[in-house]
């Protein structure tokens, strides 16, 4: 047995909220949408932000690094492209580090040895397409640092959300990727988008329908 903590997505969901207690505690204002997860990298976890080249290996791409001795998220400067070409992903990504920081570096002096092949320690990277546990529940960390999903609901409510450009709307108020919104969207039941891009006001509507026909 490795040692390393069990999470379920309520406990991460409460780790989160942890996190944006501490960082609204802080800054003495009122928690709303949209979350600067910058400021609260900074703020809350004490941690610096920096751009520079990460080497890949190859078929991999990586986002950013957490060399988390350094208290350092790194953003791969070979990757600036993408991240200036799909909108807010850089906030996912830092929110992503910070649910590693939150999650897991209490347990990485003991069970997680440095990444081999890298320049600087990093002990976690975030690679496009990687489904570990620890990257489950760092994806899981951003949602709900980024999108409270008591927040999320009182923001839409009255909104419609009837297509992909009210969708695409709502990502620039939020300021999260259009993945992170849709999933968040379904997960509290107020819209579902189906294969062809339809929107649905839910996945169970959807389904509904779909066995009428």
């Amino acid at each position: 047995m490795s040692g390393r903590k069990f999470y379920n997505e309520k406990m991460v969901e409460s780790q989160a909220y942890d996190v944006l207690r501490r960082f609204y505690t802080q800054s003495k204002k009122q928690l709303t949408l949209p979350v600067p997860a910058e400021r609260i990298a900074e703020d809350v976890i004490d941690l610096s932000i920096l751009w520079e080249v990460i080497p890949e290996p190859p078929g991999q791409t990586i986002l950013a690094g957490l060399a988390s001795k350094d208290r350092l998220v790194v953003f791969n400067e070979t990757r600036r492209p993408l991240f200036d070409d799909t909108p807010f992903l850089y906030n996912t990504v830092l929110a992503h580090e910070v649910g590693h920081w939150q999650l897991h570096v209490d347990e990485m002096s003991l069970y997680h040895p440095i990444l081999p092949g890298f320049e600087r320690p990093f002990q976690f990277v975030c690679r496009r397409g990687s489904d570990s546990w620890e990257e489950r529940h760092a994806h899981w960390f951003a949602s709900h640092l980024l999108l409270p999903r008591n927040l999320l609901a009182a923001y839409i409510a009255g909104l419609t959300i009837g297509s992909l450009a009210d969708m695409y709307r709502l990502r620039d108020q939020l300021q999260v990727t259009i993945t992170v919104l849709r999933i968040a969207l379904e997960k509290i039941g107020a819209a579902y988008v189906d294969d062809s891009g339809a929107v649905h006001p839910s996945r169970q509507e959807f389904h509904g329908q779909f066995r009428l026909l």
